[in-house]
């Protein structure tokens, strides 16, 4: 069925896309955490995010944004 709509729908064909690839980041992000043996809190000091940030980016509810500290930002 959304094989179908998407495509007869060029913009729910899109959402469906970045669904997708949220998803994808979600599994990617919780697993590469648990291969270094982190802990949600270890990696969100690490990133500089709440605890919390990083439970929504596992289960795909929160968007990702990347912040750039140092000198060269």
């Amino acid at each position: 069925m959304i094989e179908k709509l998407s495509s007869k729908d060029p913009e729910f064909k899109e959402a469906v896309e970045h669904y997708q690839q949220q998803d994808d980041f979600a599994v990617q992000i919780s697993e590469l955490r648990k291969e270094l043996g982190l802990t949600q809190q270890q990696l969100a000091d690490k990133v500089r995010v709440p605890q919390s940030t990083i439970a929504r980016w596992e289960t795909g509810d929160g968007n990702i944004t990347i912040k750039k500290y140092g000198k060269d930002c």
